[in-house]
This record gives structure tokens, sequence and C-alpha cells, in this order.
């Protein structure tokens, strides 16, 4: 029988608790207000005046996305409802004309989007507005016939009202990730982290 050397392996160092852990707290997005809207099957007029001249009609709109970032205003003042925002979504349309050619074209439509405020309005103020927004067609295809056409599209708009808040770190032995959570959690009543 022959012995056959192992080499010797280090154990892994503990991780110092004092490097890993060393700051009290650390700053986390708090979300003080939020709301969403859902559009199932909602038609939203579109103006096709971008279509080169050799595109021919009816027109068959076969694919739906947004091609930059939502941009928004608020819509009068904050009241116990919420805060008002009208939003903008960029959307770039895929048409295909009747000689099978396809076209991409770019409009942008109009929602709206209420923002429920978890704490106290006068706590909203120094808050940033993060959106996030999907587009898509609510029917297989759209077919319009003239330049001014109608798109059922199922749109969603979640938004957000953050501000950067210090959050206490936790008495643990284990160190833990500390990148935070983004979008962070909410529960019923508004934000787990007061």
């Amino acid at each position: 029988m022959k012995c056959f050397d192992v080499p010797y392996r280090r154990q892994p160092a503990e991780p110092d608790r004092q490097a890993c852990c060393s700051s009290a707290a650390f700053l986390m997005q708090r979300i003080l207000a939020s709301g969403q809207t859902h559009r199932r099957c909602q038609p939203y007029p579109i103006c096709l005046n971008d279509l080169p001249p050799q595109a021919e009609p009816p027109f068959t709109v076969t694919d739906v996305f947004l091609c930059a970032p939502p941009a928004w205003r608020q819509d009068g003042c904050p009241d116990r409802r919420g805060i008002m925002l009208q939003v903008t979504l960029p959307i770039a349309l895929r048409l295909r004309d009747s000689q099978g050619c396809c076209y991409v074209l770019s409009a942008s439509i109009e929602e709206s989007l209420c923002l429920r405020p978890h704490e106290p309005l006068r706590e909203c103020w120094r808050g940033q507005v993060s959106l996030q927004a999907a587009v898509r067609l609510a029917s297989r295809c759209a077919a319009c016939t003239e330049c001014q056409c109608t798109v059922p599209m199922e749109v969603v708009i979640n938004g957000y009202l953050l501000s950067p808040c210090s959050v206490r770190q936790p008495d643990s032995d284990c160190c833990f990730d500390r990148r935070p959570l983004y979008p962070q959690p909410i529960c019923e009543r508004g934000s787990i982290y007061r």
C-alpha cells in the first residue's frame, strides 16, 4: 500500500468583525409614498406622422415597447389622497404595411399616477420620484388604415417617492451584505424601517 501526500490546506480565516462591521449605520432608501397604475386593455390614440412616403396603408401594429425612461410632472397640489403625477411614456411602435415592409415609429402616451403617502405629507417634500413602466400590445395585432389610429395597450406604471434615511445596524455576530434593497420592502401600514 502506498501513502499519498495530501497537501496542507489552510482553513479560511475568520472574517474580521471590526473591519466588516465598523460603521454603526448606513443609508437606505425609505419609501415615503407609492402607487401603481395598471390599464389592461386601454385604447390609446397614436398619430403616425413620421411614416415614410413609400409606406402603403393599411398598417398593422405588431409590437409596442418603451424607448426611453418615463417623464413626469406633478398635477396639482398634494392632498390627503396623495400626490398626483402626469406620466409621459415614450414608446416605439413596430408597423407592417400592406407590402410587408416594417417600420419603427416613435410616439408618446400619457397616463396619470397617484402616489399614496405612507408618511405625513410634510415629510414628502424632500423625496425623489422613481418610476418603472412597461407597455405591450393588448391584442395580437392592431390594424390602422389612416395616419391616426387607436392602439389597445396594456400599461403598468409603478411609482415610488424615495428619501434616503439612516438605518442602524443590528447587533449580530455575523457580517451581512450591506447593499441596500431597492426599492425597500413595504408592509401594509407603510415602511418597515421607521
